[in-house]
């Protein structure tokens, strides 16, 4: 029982011994506090110097507060002033750039175009002078070309290797160009030095010269009716020679080109008329014959029906003088086959 009775008091009394400990260690612990705050630390200030104090502390928190962002705005105010500055000066920059880029633009252009105009009228000045050294150039060249061809004539076309090759310089040069007419007429007394040269060509290159004067400059200019007919009395006569198809082909062409250059040019008329009488006395068979025949009637009927005044007497001219040569047994045959056809033409060989 009475173990019971001091368990019970334990049990009541342990709490309150507890709870005893608990205050007095606080109770310890705010002493400390008190004796530091008492102490060591704690520092009596009368009331107007921690006014003070307090005032200058504030001051001195406001005046950091209001130097720093005073300092703030200040340094974006500058910050922006640089940017501002930074972009009136690049801008100005530009402009000034702009300008002067457009004044020297201008400036080079007025140059460019003085210049050209200065220069337009020296080159204008240098081309005046060198088109009349030209003229007077072309007109000394004109008349060495005519002085060629009246040499040659006086020489009765009969010229050497250094003639023919003055010929083909006045062709050849293009530097002092003759005018188509000048070069009709170089070409026509070069056809005709060709033909009875034997000297300056060989035979072959003779005919195959002519026929290449004859065939190029007559697509590029319109060659004289003379010139064709000459031409046309080479081949006639190599025809004549060889009995070659390709020589007579070449001369009845000749002959037409010539007639339609001057269709009442006699020359050319005679010209065919006697090939187509070769022709005749060559013939293999009465079929060649008639045919041949056939020709010159052909021929004598458009001469019949020219009213040309100059047809029949240069015809007429031909025949009489080709009669005198290696042609007079054609023109005679000529005569016995046609007698009415020529009596009614009034041709009288």
């Amino acid at each position: 029982m009475n173990k019971i009775f001091i368990a019970a008091c334990i049990f009541i009394l342990l709490p309150v011994l507890v709870n005893a400990q608990n205050n007095a260690a606080t109770q310890q612990q705010v002493d400390s506090a008190v004796e530091k705050i008492t102490g060591e630390q704690y520092v009596r200030i009368p009331n107007k110097d921690f006014d003070t104090l307090l005032e200058n502390k504030i001051d001195e928190k406001v005046s950091s507060k209001v130097f720093f962002w005073v300092g703030l705005l200040v340094g974006t105010i500058s910050f922006i002033l640089v940017l501002l500055n930074y972009y009136v000066v690049n801008k100005q920059k530009e402009q000034i750039q702009e300008y002067v880029k457009k004044e020297l633009s201008e400036t080079q252009k007025e140059l460019q175009k003085q210049m050209q105009h200065e220069f337009q009228k020296y080159f204008e000045a240098v081309d005046k002078r060198l088109n009349d050294l030209m003229s007077i150039f072309s007109l000394v060249w004109r008349e060495c070309a005519y002085n060629l061809i009246d040499r040659t004539k006086n020489n009765k076309n009969i010229i050497t290797a250094e003639e023919a090759e003055s010929f083909n310089a006045l062709l050849d040069n293009k530097t002092f160009i003759l005018k188509d007419e000048s070069v009709a007429r170089v070409i026509d007394s070069y056809v005709r030095c060709i033909y009875y040269s034997t000297r300056a060509f060989t035979d072959h290159e003779r005919f195959s010269k002519m026929h290449e004067l004859i065939t190029v400059y007559g697509q590029k200019i319109k060659l004289l009716p003379e010139t064709y007919a000459s031409a046309a009395i080479a081949f006639q006569d190599r025809y004549e020679q060889f009995n070659q198809a390709e020589d007579r082909i070449k001369c009845i062409e000749c002959c037409e080109e010539s007639i339609k250059k001057q269709p009442d040019y006699g020359t050319s008329y005679a010209v065919k008329i006697e090939v187509y009488m070769i022709d005749f006395l060559r013939a293999f068979d009465p079929a060649e014959q008639n045919t041949a025949k056939g020709n010159v009637l052909r021929m004598l009927k458009i001469i019949e029906n020219s009213s040309s005044t100059y047809l029949l007497p240069e015809l007429t001219d031909r025949l009489k003088n080709d009669r005198k040569g290696f042609l007079k047994k054609y023109i005679d045959e000529l005569e016995n086959q046609f007698k009415p056809e020529l009596t009614k033409l009034n041709i009288v060989l």
